[in-house]
């Protein structure tokens, strides 16, 4: 046989544990099995031959390896390959391959998927398919990248999940690269610049387009925490025309580029600075005057308000047998005003008497425009 060929046959075989475990991952579930000779013929498809022996001693190898995984990702860092080999030996629970035999007619193995695995996947592909941030192109993409683990049976159960899209899903096909570059800036402590999407009405035309706000020019910004909130990715920065914490919604962003040679400013704005409680302060993302505000719901509002609102700072009494009241510190602007008037007759501000006047002006400026 000639060298070259010889060595190329040797790559081939050290290839083989490998491909035995990604096989055993794609074709195999505790209903499918695959004998040790039906994994040879199926290696032998791959130009890579193996007898039955082989592929078992590559079982127990591939169920060290995985134990030995297992453990480094639990921070068990003095864990050893010959521990994982001893445990896997002794312990068939810590087997990622494992054996079944039903009779002469049902019996191979399969590869053992963690208990919940495959209501996680669903999770998290639905997750990525109700994201407003994640264009269709890019949802159907991070589709293929979560299943390539998963067994082809799984797949083709999870295969409905594709149709069901957000029809408000953005098509900024920059919004990865946006992520990327942003966090890079976040890490590096220095400015950003970017062109921010804006819609607008064309004269002579009946549907928004998009065009880039202030006249084009760009925005300058100091970038220091991305946001994810109802759908959409956020980035929280001080905006140097605003003087003060801005969010921006990076799916709008265009064109975003990184100043290295400017240093971010505003760290004052954000001095013991707590993201969750940020965004659950600050109603759609947008910035308001963080105060304190008491507010009276009827009881069938329960739900709905806790929902929202969450219990962590809040603080729930009840007012009388009908009624109960929120107290909290919140970003209140109009858009929090819009949530209290969804409740409508059924919640009043009620506490301090500035929020009460405020509330009383934004709903006196809605009612004018029907004077």
């Amino acid at each position: 046989m000639p060298e070259e060929r010889k060595r190329g046959r040797q790559e081939d075989q050290k290839m083989k544990t490998y491909l035995v475990m990604r096989l055993f991952q794609k074709k195999t579930d505790v209903e499918h099995l695959l004998t040790s000779a039906q994994m040879a013929e199926l290696l032998k498809s791959y130009g890579i031959s193996a007898q039955e022996k082989t592929i078992q001693r590559d079982i127990k190898a591939i169920n060290a390896i995985l134990e030995l995984e297992q453990a480094i990702l639990n921070g068990e860092d003095d864990y050893t390959i010959d521990e994982a080999k001893e445990c896997v030996e002794e312990d068939k629970e810590f087997r990622s391959i494992r054996f079944k035999s039903d009779g002469k007619q049902d019996r191979g193995y399969y590869f053992q998927r963690e208990e919940g695995y495959f209501e996680l996947i669903r999770l998290l592909l639905e997750s990525v398919y109700a994201s407003k941030f994640i264009n269709k192109t890019n949802s159907d993409y991070l589709k293929k990248f979560i299943l390539k683990d998963v067994s082809d049976f799984d797949a083709e159960r999870l295969d409905h999940i594709s149709p069901i899209v957000n029809k408000d899903k953005t098509k900024n096909s920059q919004m990865f690269d946006n992520v990327k570059l942003l966090s890079d800036a976040i890490t590096a402590r220095c400015k950003v610049e970017f062109n921010y999407n804006e819609f607008y009405i064309p004269e002579g035309t009946t549907k928004p387009k998009v065009k880039h706000g202030r006249k084009g020019s760009k925005y300058i910004v100091s970038p220091y925490h991305l946001l994810i909130n109802e759908g959409y990715y956020y980035l929280l920065c001080y905006d140097e025309k605003n003087k003060k914490k801005w969010t921006y919604r990076i799916d709008r962003m265009e064109n975003v580029r990184l100043l290295p040679d400017e240093k971010r400013e505003g760290a004052e704005f954000f001095y013991d600075f707590n993201a969750s409680e940020y965004a659950k302060t600050n109603f759609s993302m947008f910035e308001g005057e963080n105060c304190s505000i008491k507010i009276q719901f009827v009881n069938t509002c329960m739900n709905a308000v806790v929902e929202k609102l969450g219990t962590d700072k809040v603080s729930y009494e009840t007012a009388d047998k009908g009624h109960f009241t929120v107290s909290m510190r919140a970003g209140v602007n109009k858009q929090f005003y819009g949530w209290l008037c969804t409740f409508g007759n059924k919640a009043k501000v009620i506490e301090p008497p500035e929020q009460v006047s405020a509330f009383q002006e934004y709903i006196k400026s809605i009612t004018m425009l029907y004077e």
